[in-house]
């Protein structure tokens, strides 16, 4: 018993040093550990050595010191005399004969080296260990540090002695861009793949995205379109929260039709233009679900044949246009390459689940690997040209919305993780755990928690590596943005980790280094003035959300989840400035939907519910969450008072009015509409938890098409019956 105690006591220990919680609260209150055997199993998962598990690591306290500087530094902009703590074993030498040299490398590898004497240094602490003398010193870096990444390498000379080491640099910003203007402003959330069009291949792409932006901006007055994840995702997995990729972008979204050699080649008008082909587009257009393997067939056919095109018109005569593509190739082709390269072996293999591929490419560095990289290198270039185009349509947006004044041009979503599956799963498997996912703890919405099925990063791992993984996410995601959303912005400050293939009651968190990813998020934010928006739903804490708001990052709030204690819907007033406010989001059921309890009844088919027992109570909190809402529309005068003494089953246009007026009379900086709201849509976009029987998540079309609700009076009734933004109309010229 007491060599057992000895053990947890020592695992937990373990577990505490590298940011693993042994108990934590889950969303509901309950307070949940760990046994050892879990915390073992999870440890070994992200990476722990197996020695260490067993021996033990020395106190963190003493490693501190051994370490002559640590792995990552931050330092805020402005700091007038920037310096670097480090440690140095002196032992029996005085600091005055210590010769410390350092050479820092900027990112565009320009090198700086500098030289000092101990005596230089400033002492400010020290400490003896197995009889060496170890001295903490403030080395001043006597440089200007601008904005960015640097990494620096230290030598520190004791007599004949050497001890080295290296850091990474963070140079930040205090917190996140935030426009000088706080004005409200407003703007239309869509899922782009679930837009029905009389033009596009049987998903909406980045055509019909064009006609939003104009239709937004021009008879809307609204600021912002936002759009649902646009990444590449692992085929036969719909959800663009599950990516397979999020550097890059899903060409399911391209508008094949706009792309140069669809034009200049007769034979592809002439297979364009068939009946046999226009007959295939109009039954993708008609279904009432996205097809999505037969637009990918099509879609992939034609690519290959525009592909072909390319090459006669541009690669071989080497036009301009040849070279500006070399140029895009060559600038990317840091992560383009391995890209392109895991879809030629997705080909080969006639998989993507790359951990199913011979051991010899599990890793892309491997000598297979770089073999098929050499002998394939024209599929990798079919690869690239794809790519290219999905950057030249999402560039062309992205001046369209700068030519129609749309302050925050399109505003972006970034998914917490990437799918096992995926390419960059395969490329940044160093940094990422092998044998648990991503998920959450059982909460009000999901008594069992959830499991996401996402690859979880190793906290310490991605530090070690520079964060280059990270911060490639975020550049590439603000690449093209005005405002980009963090889903799940709890994941920024610690991670919900699940072994692979259960529950989320078998979870547990891992923290990460906040301080350092907030940095990060700051400086990419800053360099390409995009506004973010942290999702702060679920389980965050005052805290959490104190220190997102500091780090310059707006909250996300949505009305049913706005409530008092006593169950009464926040006023308005009683929202924060620094907010983006909506009603529902992708993961929550319309307005309409949420009024008939559309969300219980499908929750109810799918078998989401523990006993008899959580649907009734689920009901009774609807029941009073829907006397909640009018009590609140009718207080700020957007209702009757009639509508209290026989309430609908079905709920009003005139509810959906009152509740975004309701809204758009918070102080919070952005009110975000839905378009499935607007169009008065019933049926959500996703139910979580639930399988792809029990309903279609990511597949269900909009109703009504772009070209009919492009002009509907009831969307113009809508946002005129929103004073905030009635006001906005008049104040903004276009």
């Amino acid at each position: 018993m007491q060599h057992s105690r000895k053990r947890l006591s020592h695992v937990r220990a373990l577990a505490d040093h590298f940011g693993l919680a042994s108990s934590y609260a889950d969303g509901v209150g309950v307070e949940r550990t760990l046994s050892s055997e879990a915390l073992v199993s999870i440890l070994t998962a992200m990476g722990v050595p197996v020695d260490a598990i067993e021996q033990g690591l020395e106190p963190s306290h003493e490693r501190s010191w051994r370490q002559l500087v640590e792995d990552v530094v931050v330092i805020t902009e402005g700091t007038r005399r920037p310096s670097l703590l480090i440690s140095i074993p002196l032992g029996p030498h005085r600091l005055e004969e210590v010769r410390i040299s350092w050479t820092l490398t900027d990112e565009k590898k320009k090198k700086l080296s500098f030289s000092y004497y101990g005596k230089d240094c400033q002492i400010i602490d020290q400490k003896r260990l197995d009889h060496v003398t170890y001295v903490r010193v403030l080395l001043p870096l006597q440089v200007f540090l601008d904005l960015g990444y640097y990494d620096l390498s230290l030598s520190v000379k004791i007599d004949k002695e050497s001890v080295a080491g290296n850091t990474f640099i963070i140079v930040a910003p205090r917190q996140c861009y935030l426009p000088r203007s706080p004005s409200q402003s407003f703007g239309v959330s869509i899922q782009l793949y679930n837009l029905h069009s009389t033009q596009n291949w049987g998903i909406g792409d980045f055509r019909d995205l064009r006609g939003l932006l104009r239709w937004a901006r021009k008879d809307l007055r609204a600021s912002t379109i936002g759009v649902s994840p646009l990444h590449d995702t692992t085929v036969g997995v719909h959800s663009p929260y599950s990516p397979s990729s999020r550097l890059f972008f899903n060409s399911l979204y391209l508008d094949l039709e706009a792309i140069p050699e669809f034009r200049s080649t007769p034979a592809i008008q002439r297979q364009f233009q068939s009946k046999r082909f226009q007959k295939t587009l109009q039954g993708l257009r008609l279904s009432r679900l996205v097809q999505y393997d037969q637009v990918r067939s099509l879609k992939m056919e034609m690519l290959e044949r525009l592909f072909g095109a390319f090459q006669r018109q541009h690669v071989r005569p080497q036009t301009t246009r040849f070279r500006t593509f070399r140029r895009y190739c060559v600038t990317q082709q840091e992560y383009l390459e391995p890209y392109c390269l895991f879809q030629v072996l997705s080909e080969q293999f006639g998989t993507s689940a790359w951990r199913q591929w011979p051991m010899a490419y599990h890793h892309p560095q491997s000598n297979d690997v770089q073999s098929c990289l050499q002998s394939r290198q024209d599929r990798i270039c079919f690869f690239q040209y794809v790519q290219w185009q999905c950057e030249q349509q999402l560039a062309g947006l992205d001046r369209i919305a700068k030519r129609l004044n749309l302050p925050y041009k399109l505003y972006h979503d970034l998914p917490v993780g990437v799918h096992p599956d995926g390419v960059d799963a395969w490329i940044f498997q160093d940094e990422l755990a092998a044998g648990v996912t991503l998920g959450a703890p059982p909460d009000n919405i999901n008594l069992q928690g959830q499991n996401w099925g996402l690859m979880t990063p190793v906290p310490w791992r991605m530090r070690s590596a520079g964060y280059r993984f990270f911060i490639e996410t975020i550049r590439r995601n603000m690449q093209y943005a005005g405002m980009i959303r963090i889903d799940h912005a709890l994941g920024l400050f610690r991670l919900f980790i699940i072994p692979e293939g259960q529950m989320g009651e078998a979870g547990t968190y891992v923290k990460t280094r906040v301080d350092e990813i907030l940095a990060i998020v700051a400086l990419e934010s800053v360099r390409n003035q995009v506004m973010v928006i942290g999702e702060d739903l679920g389980a965050v804490t005052p805290e959490i959300r104190a220190r997102l708001a500091k780090a310059g990052i707006l909250s996300y709030r949505l009305m049913p989840f706005e409530k008092t204690p006593t169950g009464k819907f926040r006023t308005p007033k009683r929202y924060p400035k620094q907010a983006m406010v909506s009603f529902d989001t992708h993961d929550l059921p319309t307005l309409k939907g949420y009024w008939a309890g559309r969300d219980i009844e499908t929750k109810t088919q799918a078998n989401l519910y523990q006993t008899k027992q959580q649907i009734e109570q689920e009901w009774e909190v609807r029941m009073q969450d829907r006397l909640a809402f009018l009590r609140a529309l009718v207080n700020e005068k957007l209702l009757p008072k009639q509508v209290l003494s026989q309430i609908p089953s079905q709920a009003p246009d005139s509810f959906i009015y009152g509740a975004y007026a309701y809204l758009a009379r918070t102080p919070c900086r952005v009110l975000m509409i839905t378009l499935e709201d607007l169009l008065g849509e019933f049926e959500a976009p996703n139910l979580p938890g639930a399988s792809e029987d029990a309903y279609p998540s990511w597949q269900l079309r909009l109703r009504q098409s772009l070209q009919s609700f492009r002009h509907d009076s009831r969307i113009s009734l809508m946002v005129e019956s929103i004073p905030a933004i009635r006001k906005l109309k008049k104040r903004e010229q276009i």
